[in-house]
């Protein structure tokens, strides 16, 4: 069984290259090459194609709008993203936009052909640098989130209400007093009803202890 790929790359001689190296073991066949978005956007997403590698930097725009487009017209394909780029940026918008292959040209041998196979059967294949990269974004994720559950539970246990945890958020940002009731347009003295009752709250007699007792709890990082 062949898997019918099409290619987006502006780069001739890696294209040329791509090409040798899907023709190894004959269980690719290359249908379409376009060299930049323009011509990929106009008449590339035909239904002989079952995966799609497509190059980031082209000479006339984002490999990743090639992506968008293609994922709207062509739903079922796959899609691989071939490129030099490893930033976070772009891995995550091809991730978020349905690419389900992210392999750097540096890991472009003769796995390759396995890479495509895979995602071909619907199993995701990253280089090891981005597969790394996909597990510390998930990672940072969950931290996050813990963090945020974290900072919910304390403040229920306060008891602060939600104009008091604004305040209070202010406070930690370093937002003088005087300018607090501008930032949530209250006027000074509900500024000051809320401080003391923050104040109250945790247990603290001014600003600074305040935040810090914010932190103690959770409620600020």
């Amino acid at each position: 069984m062949f898997i019918t790929v099409s290619i987006v790359e502006d780069d001739l001689q890696f294209l040329s290259y791509l090409k040798e190296l899907l023709n190894i073991e004959h269980r690719c066949v290359v249908h379409n090459v376009a060299n930049d978005k323009k011509n990929a956007n106009e008449y590339f997403f035909d239904f002989a194609t079952d995966v799609f590698l497509i190059d980031i930097n082209l000479p006339d725009g984002s490999g990743l709008d090639v992506l968008e487009i293609g994922r709207q017209l062509r739903p079922k394909a796959k899609f691989m993203m071939l490129t030099s780029l490893d930033d976070e940026p772009h891995l995550i918008k091809a991730l978020n936009l349905g690419a389900t292959g992210y392999v750097l040209k540096r890991d472009a041998d003769f796995k390759l052909i396995d890479r495509i196979e895979n995602i071909f059967l619907s199993e995701p294949s990253f280089s090891p640098t981005i597969t790394k990269k996909i597990l510390n974004l998930a990672v940072g994720k969950t931290d996050a989130a813990q963090l945020q559950r974290k900072r919910e539970l304390a403040i229920q246990r306060l008891g602060l209400g939600g104009r008091e945890v604004q305040v209070l958020d202010l406070l930690s940002e370093g937002v003088p007093i005087a300018f607090i009731g501008d930032r949530l347009c209250i006027s000074p003295h509900t500024v000051t009803q809320h401080l003391r009752s923050i104040y109250k709250k945790l247990n603290v007699h001014s600003r600074s202890m305040a935040v810090l007792e914010a932190k103690k709890h959770g409620i600020h990082s």
